[in-house]
């Protein structure tokens, strides 16, 4: 196993503890040197055979920070005294002693750290592969600057090359078969939380709504009480038939209006008789109905289906349209709820495939209109997710992002390439260092998940180092690390927000 100088092990904590504000360049040298100093051996695959050669030696430097974790792997083939002895710098840390076949042995301290364990020849005959884990005794969270350095010695028994072999080679066969039953619960863990994301997303927008018609309910109890128009399931409700919409007495009269009132066929005129006079009088026509006015809105700007109360005078009783300005060139007419001369409880039209438009309001009445009042259209929200970089990735080497052919999702692996399996390492992936979103999608979550482990708990780890959430640029940082016998394996799922129906250039290009 390589050794790492005092030097190279600051230089590297110092590089961890700023990933949370690392630009895309920045961690581009990152990756640049560690993959630099973690290229041991060749460039294998994940699970593949372990590299032959010298088996570890020890004293080895180490370095953890938050949840991380750094292990060292050796074998023991003949019965006699284990000892580890760890020299911390830093907050305490919990070493722990692990065999294959028997249950860990844990020690917790600061500064100084021993333990002693007496291998029995029925330890030799279950496995003769042993590990040594350091991890901080209170993980701190992943982007707190709490860090422990130092070293470790163990002493053990000599070991015999061809048994360490065997042993090795069956327990990667054995891990990759565990990882890849895991892998599939990993994937379904994703989906169902977006799923659940998705459907809570959808009822707070409903609880939303539910929320504003349940204020406005007393607004439409009022129209009604007076002899307005109230939209129910079927239609529009009024003193008419149902369905349909009342006439006003003005649509009502049937005559001509002239010069002596309502004339219809048959009246006589005031003082005279049925008969044809000399002059016929002369008619008029019939005065300009007023225009309608609106005096102000309850809102200024709503999504699709929010409710709109209309302020304002003669509007009339009989119903008519409400018209929203929503794009450019677009225009639609929103469900009106309720109707009233002075009143009107109208929705907002449920449009989907545009975007934030500043635009207005305003009701036609034949060949008159009301005055426009401005009103902004916020389209409504859709959530997506992406389980692809599409190859736009950064990857400490050696590393691969593969992409499953049948669900089209990636899996990030980093191989462990050390001599025998027996090390540990850690590194910094960036996805999407260079992908923005279009047409106002927003960067809203990104998780990463592990599908587990085949041999020992918590024998890998990934978290979210940095990210641009909360804008229209994709890149996150994950910083990942693997223990000893053990590769790097994950996955991750992108969730993005925007106006629904509208392409967004990632999921929908």
């Amino acid at each position: 196993m390589k050794r790492v100088s005092q030097h190279t092990m600051s230089r590297a904590l110092v590089i961890v503890a700023g990933l949370a504000v690392l630009h895309v360049t920045a961690v581009a040298t990152v990756l640049a040197e560690e993959q630099k100093e973690g290229d041991v051996g060749t460039r294998a695959v994940l699970g593949a055979p372990p590299q032959q050669g010298q088996l570890p030696t020890f004293p080895q430097n180490f370095a953890v920070q938050g949840p991380e974790s750094a292990s060292f792997g050796f074998a023991v083939t003949q019965p006699g005294p284990i000892t580890v002895d760890v020299q911390a710098q830093g907050p305490p840390v919990i070493v722990t002693l692990q065999n294959l076949a028997a249950p860990p042995m844990t020690q917790q301290g600061s500064g100084h750290v021993h333990l002693a364990y007496q291998a029995t020849p029925q330890d030799i005959q279950k496995s003769a592969i042993w590990t040594v884990r350091i991890k901080l005794a209170q993980p701190a969270p992943p982007l707190a600057n709490m860090h422990a350095i130092g070293t470790v010695i163990v002493q053990h028994p000599p070991a015999d090359p061809g048994v360490v072999q065997g042993q090795v080679t069956a327990m990667t066969t054995q891990d990759r078969a565990n990882r890849q039953r895991a892998n599939d619960q990993a994937q379904a863990s994703l989906d169902a939380a977006f799923q659940a994301h998705r459907a809570k997303f959808e009822q707070e927008r409903q609880q939303r709504q539910a929320a504003e018609r349940a204020q406005n309910q007393p607004i439409i109890e009022q129209i009604r009480a007076k002899g307005g128009n109230v939209i129910q399931s079927r239609g529009l409700e009024s003193g008419g038939k149902p369905g349909g919409p009342s006439s006003s007495s003005a649509d009502q009269e049937v005559g001509t209006r002239g010069l002596f009132g309502t004339v219809g066929v048959g009246t006589p005129l005031p003082g005279g008789s049925l008969t044809q006079p000399t002059n016929p009088p002369t008619f008029s026509s019939p005065p300009a109905r007023p225009s309608p006015v609106i005096d102000h809105l309850s809102k200024t700007q709503g999504q699709p289906k929010d409710q709109v109360v209309i302020y304002g005078k003669n509007f009339g009783n009989a119903g008519g349209d409400v018209v929203f300005q929503i794009g450019s060139n677009v225009r639609q007419t929103g469900l009106v709820e309720a109707w009233a001369d002075t009143l009107i409880v109208v929705d907002v039209p449920d449009a989907s495939g545009l975007l934030q438009f500043d635009g207005g309001v305003f009701i036609p009445m034949g060949q008159i209109q009301s005055n426009t009042v401005p009103f902004r259209f916020i389209p409504a929200q859709e959530v997506r997710m992406t389980r692809t970089a599409k190859g736009d990735v950064m990857l400490a080497q050696p590393g691969s992002d593969d992409t499953n052919p049948v669900s089209g999702w990636d899996s990030i692996t980093h191989p462990n390439t050390t001599t025998w399996r027996m090390g540990g390492h850690a590194g910094n992936d960036v996805v999407f260092p260079t992908k923005r979103l279009q047409n106002g999608w927003i960067f809203q979550n990104v998780s990463v998940l592990l599908p587990g482990c085949g041999l020992f708990p918590d024998c890998q780890g990934a978290y979210v180092a940095d990210s641009r959430i909360g804008t229209d640029t994709l890149m996150f940082n994950a910083r990942w690390w693997y223990e000893a016998l053990h590769d790097s394996d994950y996955n991750f799922a992108v969730w993005i927000v925007g106006p629904r129906g509208v392409p967004d250039g990632l999921v929908v290009p």
